[in-house]
């Protein structure tokens, strides 16, 4: 049997030769490990740091987003409408394929400190699904704009596959959570044939069924009705005619019911012709004639693709070009229609040239508005600040287009320059359709129109009204705003009409219709057409082909009560409606 080795032997015999029994060594250990391990924890951390930095300003970054505000591509001309909805104090987010840098320098000039603090741009393409789904969380959202690129040669039809894809990802969401979605068209010519006819739902599906998604085609269907297109040069448009309901000064015609309304436009620019069809499709005026003059370098060439795009209208209505530098080519076009109530001129001439006093000299019959639209935004303003002293103090608002801030504005602060305003995208923005005045006043005509004439005699919902129609409603209402201005009413104070005023009224509603429906390419009905609908009941056939047995003048219609008794009641409805929808406007700022 073996003894024990006593403990105290052990001890000593170990000791000795256990160097990390040394206190110095282990604490010089420690030191070195911690030394490494903070080296690699640091480096880890900084790259952990350097890494999430650099996804931050490339955009591909990951988030979860819920509730937000969705721009899906970018354009300068987004700015104003994105500084708006940072009202809302909703996380706002920008997606765009590439260079998500720079364009989020471009953003941020625009906003303060704390407004960045709202915008996240992120890398991320509008067409592509997985992005939709798990990018930018398009189903998510609160709203949606759909602005595409700068430059892209399919930028409308990329547009219109993003509608359909978003459509697609919506369709098994109830319709009280599905997100507003607005889409950019950016060729005027596009933006009109939409106010002309519906877009048809096969063109969404097929492009759907190309990248496999699994939808319910009455739903998209559906929410591409609910959605809204819109053009950023329109919409500047009308809040220039019609800032009084936003608060903002506005262009005036002041009462025209005793002086020729006039518009000057110098350079048929896309602002320029924009202006003027809007102007065309809204402001009309009793008893007057509307009178646009396109004043431009190249007006013969602009001439023939505005009238391209309005053939219909111009074929009926009367026009004119001129060239102070050779008279031989002016021509006049005379109207085939002579009610329809405005003459357009196209003046061939630069900025500079002495024949534009002409049409810019102030007169006591004429109420006069100057528009300077041209591309060139520095001489824009060159010329505002050196038109002669006798236009500048006449009191008659000069406008002059300034996309974003121009150093040469500071000069208009001297009392020569008061009447001169600049405009841009930059301080107007697209509407939110759900609570804009405006647009309150275009249900509201919608609205009445069912009330009493429909078939159901049941409002229909605002997002199954066809756009064209929403469109139509739009116009209709705003024109009233114009026509109870030229007869001395102020719409803010509660309008109250006599039964002549309502006439005339009415009287310049229909005018305005009729060249509604021609800008927007139908055609009035031969009378053969209308004698055959005593016998046939077919004016929808006439419909489907662009022909409207109602382009006629307002005296007319009484004779075209067997094609509809409640003809010539409608108009004096659509006044009753606007005016009863500002006095609820003015009700709610007066106890606001």
């Amino acid at each position: 049997m073996l003894s024990p080795v006593p403990m105290k032997e052990v001890i000593e015999n170990t000791s000795t030769t256990d160097t990390w029994g040394n206190p110095w060594v282990v604490s010089i250990s420690y030191f070195i490990g911690l030394i490494v391990f903070s080296g690699v924890l640091i480096a880890t951390i900084t790259n952990m740091i350097r890494t999430t930095g650099e996804r931050y300003i490339s955009g591909t970054a990951h988030y979860r987003f819920k509730d937000h505000i969705l721009f899906l591509g970018y354009d300068e001309l987004m700015i104003g409408t994105l500084k708006n909805v940072l009202d809302e104090k909703m996380i706002v987010v920008v997606a765009v394929p590439d260079n998500a840098a720079s364009i989020r320098s471009a953003i941020y000039q625009h906003l303060t400190k704390a407004e960045r603090k709202q915008v996240l741009v992120i890398q991320s393409s509008r067409t592509n699904v997985e992005d939709l789904k798990g990018r930018v969380w398009a189903t998510k959202a609160d709203r949606i704009f759909i602005i595409g690129q700068p430059n892209e040669p399919t930028h409308d039809a990329e547009n219109l596959k993003c509608l359909g894809l978003i459509a697609a990802l919506c369709s098994n969401k109830n319709k009280s959570d599905l997100p507003t979605c607005m889409y950019y068209l950016r060729n005027q010519a596009t933006f009109y044939l939409i106010h002309r006819q519906k877009l048809q739902p096969e063109q969404f599906q097929q492009e759907i069924v190309k990248v496999g998604l699994i939808f319910d085609k009455q739903k998209v269907d559906d929410f591409v009705l609910h959605s809204e297109p819109f053009n950023f040069y329109e919409s500047m448009s009308r809040h220039l005619l019609f800032g009084s309901l936003t608060g903002k000064e506005y262009i005036s015609f002041g009462q025209t019911i005793n002086r020729q309304p006039h518009f000057v436009i110098i350079g048929m620019s896309a602002i320029g012709t924009a202006l003027a069809r809007t102007i065309l499709m809204s402001a009309h005026f009793p008893k007057q004639r509307l009178r646009i003059t396109f004043i431009d370098e190249n007006a013969y060439r602009e001439m023939q693709y505005f009238i391209g795009r309005h053939r219909t209208f111009f074929d009926n209505c009367h026009y004119s070009f001129r060239n102070p530098d050779n008279e031989t080519v002016s021509f006049e076009h005379e109207a085939a229609l002579s009610f329809i109530d405005v003459d357009v001129e196209f003046v061939q001439c630069g900025m500079a040239h002495p024949a534009i006093m002409d049409y810019i000299t102030p007169s006591d019959s004429v109420s006069l508005n100057i528009a300077i639209c041209t591309d060139d935004l520095p001489k824009n303003m060159a010329t505002a600040l050196y038109l002669p002293r006798i236009v500048l103090e006449s009191g008659m608002p000069i406008w002059v287009y300034q996309n974003g801030y121009n150093s040469m504005v500071s000069f208009l602060k001297h009392r020569i320059y008061k009447n001169v305003r600049t405009f841009s995208t930059n301080d107007y923005f697209v509407e939110n359709r759900k609570d804009s005045k405006e647009w309150r006043l275009a249900k509201a005509v919608a609205n009445g129109f069912d009330r009493r004439f429909s078939k159901q005699k049941q409002i229909t919902e605002w997002h199954k009204i066809q756009p064209k129609n929403r469109w139509s409603s739009l116009y209709g209402a705003l024109s009233k705003i114009i026509s109870m201005q030229a007869i001395g009413k102020s719409i803010d104070h509660p309008v109250q009409l006599t039964d002549e005023e309502k006439r005339l009224l009415a009287v310049t509603e229909h005018n305005r219709w009729n060249v509604e429906k021609l800008l927007n390419g139908w055609i009035p009905a031969t009378p053969e057409q209308l004698e055959a609908l005593r016998l046939l009941p077919a004016k929808d056939v006439l419909n489907e082909d662009f022909v409207h047995h109602f382009i006629v003048p307002y005296s007319q219609l009484e004779q075209l009560t067997y094609i509809d008794e409640d003809v010539l009641k409608k108009d004096d409805a659509q006044i009753d409606d606007v005016v009863n929808e500002l006095k609820k406007i003015n009700n709610e700022k007066f106890n606001g």
